[in-house]
């Protein structure tokens, strides 16, 4: 029986914000109630799709994550390593997994720990409207303060910053970086080869020369873990 869903993971950054704790771990293998974000977002996607064919992104301590994985995962899931050269930012990720991806795709940071409404939302949206991307928006906008923000118009994005403002206008949502697309993604990345450091700078030269962003509103909390203080902060389910 072929999966139901075809998903992104990006589990290798380097995690330079958490400090010390990641000298000697890979960010994503960090504990969050006993357990490490990864596993919390497998169960998630599980909880979303029933059975998920996961392309994982590894890069640092990318060998950990694969252990951890192999040995952890839930049955419905099936795993391909993307290997992706150290140093790169979320970009060189996407780039590295365009030969692992064959169809219409979940793209899931492996920081960010959500409900599974989440997931849905976006693959829900994409596939019931002419959108080339379909984002989550959030009106937390402090959970993820070094994230892009994003103002929308009904369902389209109507600005997109891949730098977020220190002070975001009040109509201003936070990008989560979750969202759902197909292989016309890729053909943007190398549409705008100038914004290789970073994929919110091609998100944002999609919504301004394509206005083919749609954005799914998501209203609960969540969790982001980019701070050593995060890790101390309760799951948001």
């Amino acid at each position: 029986m072929k999966p139901e869903i075809e998903a992104l993971m990006l589990a290798g950054g380097r995690g330079s914000r958490m400090g010390i704790l990641t000298e000697n771990a890979q960010k994503c293998l960090l504990l969050i109630e006993g357990r490490p974000m990864i596993g919390h977002i497998m169960e998630q996607l599980i909880s979303a799709f029933g059975s998920v064919d996961l392309k994982v992104a590894i890069s640092y301590k990318g060998e950990d994550v694969k252990g951890y994985i192999d040995r952890n995962k839930p049955p419905k899931v099936s795993v391909t390593y993307v290997p992706v050269p150290q140093g790169l930012d979320d970009y060189g990720a996407f780039k590295s997994a365009e030969g692992f991806i064959h169809g219409t795709f979940l793209a899931v940071p492996g920081d960010i720990i959500i409900e599974p409404q989440a997931y849905t939302q976006a693959m829900e949206l994409l596939n019931t409207s002419n959108a080339d991307v379909a984002t989550t928006l959030s009106p937390h906008l402090d959970t993820a303060d070094t994230h892009p923000v994003a103002k929308v118009k009904g369902l389209e994005v109507v600005e997109y910053l891949a730098k977020a403002p220190s002070q975001p206008d009040s109509d201003h949502l936070r990008d989560l970086m979750i969202f759902a697309s197909n292989k016309k993604l890729f053909h943007y990345m190398r549409l705008y080869p100038n914004s290789e450091v970073y994929l919110g700078n091609v998100i944002q030269d999609i919504v301004n020369n394509h206005r083919s962003l749609y954005a799914t509103s998501y209203e609960s909390p969540w969790l982001h873990i980019a701070y050593p203080q995060d890790l101390l902060k309760p799951l948001p389910f």
